[in-house]
């Protein structure tokens, strides 16, 4: 790319300076700074030092050669040696006015050659992952996986890695794909390097119990994920560890806090009774429908654990209908046993 550059020099007036040609795929100018610019920053801006230009001039510099267009402001942050919005600032300072150009290298970048990066980046880690003879060039298997899960922080009793899996695309629980781990990161908009998948895990995990989205999704891709591939449905044994594992913490508890409007005394722990209904009564599998259509219904019975909302031309699936039918002839039993 070529064009213009208007620098100051050192008496304030301004100079035309034609910049070099540099491959478009790089996204980026390389700028000259005066001495005098250099003083005239310094002066308007303490905490810029001739330093700091130099470096700026440098990294420029060096982005251009090594092809990379990440926003110019991370290699100052990873340096520590001037944030982001005092950096900019010197640089508006310096030409009296915003600078576009600018103001996209230092905080944006070329997004195309960037996003290459990333995913040249993901492949990397995707790679340094492989541990085992099984792993072939774009799957990891079960022992790698299961070592990935736990380095990032997941917990492999309780929901935790279910997150993982939903965020890499995982086929089955003990895989994973080149192609659903790079896409799944670059989606997130993490940074390719494992402290930031660590902290954006973290960050899912503490709200899995109260973000109903997020547990929704997460929800729906354990059914993906948890049957076998040539199975349509999942193993009902299967499946109620995959509840049990989902409705407790840090999942999202199924059990009511009791006493909402006064309509009930004491909290149902309505997981235990869809456990105790499904052993009685229940010997299929579970089907997608079924698997999602009871997420919904858990929703329901956490705004009214009366199961108010139930109706017979509802168009719940059989097995809840049979359910609230169950329930509400067990809830009966034992206020007569009270009574008595």
């Amino acid at each position: 790319m070529c064009g213009l550059w208007t620098a100051p020099g050192n008496s304030g007036d301004h100079e035309e300076r034609d910049l070099p040609a540099t491959k478009p795929r790089d996204g980026i100018f390389l700028y000259w700074f005066s001495q005098g610019a250099v003083d005239r920053t310094r002066s308007l801006l303490r905490q810029a030092t001739f330093w700091e230009l130099g470096l700026m001039c440098y990294l420029q510099f060096a982005l251009a050669r090594r092809h990379t267009a990440e926003p110019l402001w991370t290699d100052f942050q990873k340096a520590g040696v001037v944030d982001p919005v005092s950096l900019l600032e010197g640089v508006n300072m310096l030409y009296d006015k915003p600078h576009p150009v600018m103001v996209e290298i230092l905080l944006v970048g070329n997004s195309g050659s960037a996003a290459q990066n990333k995913e040249a980046q993901l492949n990397k880690m995707f790679d340094d992952l492989k541990t085992s003879n099984e792993d072939d060039k774009d799957t990891l298997g079960a022992e790698s996986t299961m070592n990935y899960l736990q380095n990032l922080g997941a917990n492999l009793e309780d929901a935790s890695f279910f997150i993982i899996l939903e965020i890499v695309r995982a086929p089955s629980i003990g895989e994973i794909s080149r192609e659903g781990f790079v896409e799944g990161w670059k989606a997130t908009g993490a940074d390719a390097r494992s402290e930031a998948h660590k902290q954006h895990f973290s960050r899912l995990l503490a709200t899995l119990s109260t973000d109903k989205e997020l547990f929704k999704k997460v929800y729906r891709n354990v059914f993906v994920v948890g049957k076998e591939r040539d199975q349509r449905a999942l193993a009902l044994d299967t499946a109620i560890t995959y509840w049990t594992l989902l409705f407790s913490p840090p999942g999202r508890k199924w059990v009511t806090h009791g006493g909402r409007g006064g309509r009930s005394a004491a909290p149902v722990d309505f997981l235990e009774e869809w456990k105790a209904f499904l052993a009685e009564n229940w010997t299929r599998s579970v089907n997608r429908d079924m698997w999602n259509q009871t997420l919904e219904f858990a929703f329901k019975t956490m705004e009214d654990e009366t199961l108010g909302f139930w109706s017979e031309d509802g168009a719940w699936p059989g097995v809840i209908d049979d359910f609230v039918a169950w329930f509400n002839k067990k809830k009966a039993a034992a206020a007569m046993d009270v009574d008595a």
